[in-house]
């Protein structure tokens, strides 16, 4: 018995060297390689944004002004939200951003799904 747990502490100890060496050589190359740099592109196409939204009030602000702050021409950025028939999103939203807001109406049996495929296909 006591031959099989030196056995395996010597088997563990030599697992925990090589993780070490292996961690050591990738800090190393990290530092030798330069950074990548990407070229410069022409900011001219559109994007949108697809927000799905159910009871996000508290962080939802955050999210769009992350997304206005970008770099990328706002003019060319536009932002979708689908919320799930929550009024407080709608009447925010409406009145501080001016944003596209589609209501799932859960009355008329609306999904998600749905209205994301009338997003993408206008």
């Amino acid at each position: 018995m006591n031959g099989l747990l030196s056995f395996l502490d010597l088997i563990i100890t030599i697992l925990g060297v090589i993780t070490i060496v292996y961690q050591v050589g990738i800090v190393i190359v990290g530092m030798l390689v330069k950074p990548q740099t990407f070229r410069d592109v022409p900011q001219n196409r559109r994007y949108a944004v697809l927000i799905s939204a159910r009871n996000e009030e508290a962080v939802i602000g955050n999210l769009i002004r992350s997304i206005h702050n970008q770099t990328y021409p706002q003019e060319l950025i536009d932002t979708w939200i689908v919320a799930d028939n929550s009024q407080i999103i709608q009447h925010s939203l409406r009145a501080v951003w001016a944003v596209m807001l589609l209501s799932a109406l859960t009355r008329r049996r609306w999904v998600k799904a749905t209205l994301c495929n009338i997003c993408c296909a206008r």
